[in-house]
């Protein structure tokens, strides 16, 4: 593996007999996801080229995408598939041209520094449910979620690796995460 990889989807469900795939796109925005083709597994050891890429429900499901693959054939190869990621290689994504942009996955690992100095662990995750970016800081064992909004974060230096945080009133900080 040369670089890291990014997941970018995720095959949901086959669509009828020939084949098709129901994929959920991760990439923002999610029609995004047809460029990126081809895509892998996590280990690399299958690759899957594009044959059709249609929105599936784009009133209800903007993020879902109707595709056929170059090496599935029919429903039953298609049902071998049902919840595995796709992923890119890292350099595949676009340059960000703004200081101020990055990518999620650069936040994972981050150092988090309460304002006034103590550890709030790491960044474990960045999830986003729908209603805006979550940080899940702290470790392994112990996280919570801090919106990943201006109120809350003060600092953000990726070449430090370290992010400050003015967590909400419910993040036990003052204790340090180990």
């Amino acid at each position: 593996m040369s670089s890291s990889l990014i997941c970018v989807g995720k095959i949901l469900k086959p669509h009828g007999i020939k084949g098709a795939l129901k994929i959920q796109s991760f990439t923002e925005p999610p029609m995004a996801l047809e460029g990126y083709f081809p895509l892998c597994n996590e280990k690399e050891t299958l690759t899957f080229s594009l044959r059709s890429f249609c929105p599936f429900n784009p009133t209800k499901e903007k993020e879902m995408f109707l595709v056929s693959l170059e090496e599935v054939e029919n429903r039953t190869q298609a049902e071998e598939l049902i919840g595995l990621l796709l992923f890119i290689q890292e350099e595949k994504l676009p340059a960000l041209l703004d200081e101020d942009e990055f990518y999620f996955h650069n936040l994972i690992g981050l150092q988090a520094l309460s304002k006034d100095g103590n550890s709030l662990g790491s960044v474990i995750d960045v999830q986003d449910f729908g209603a805006g970016a979550l940080l899940a800081v702290g470790s392994k064992e112990k996280s919570e979620y801090i919106p990943f909004r201006k109120d809350y974060v003060v600092s953000l230096d990726l070449n430090e690796k370290k992010i400050v945080l003015n967590p909400p009133q419910f993040f036990e900080t003052g204790k340090e995460v180990k």
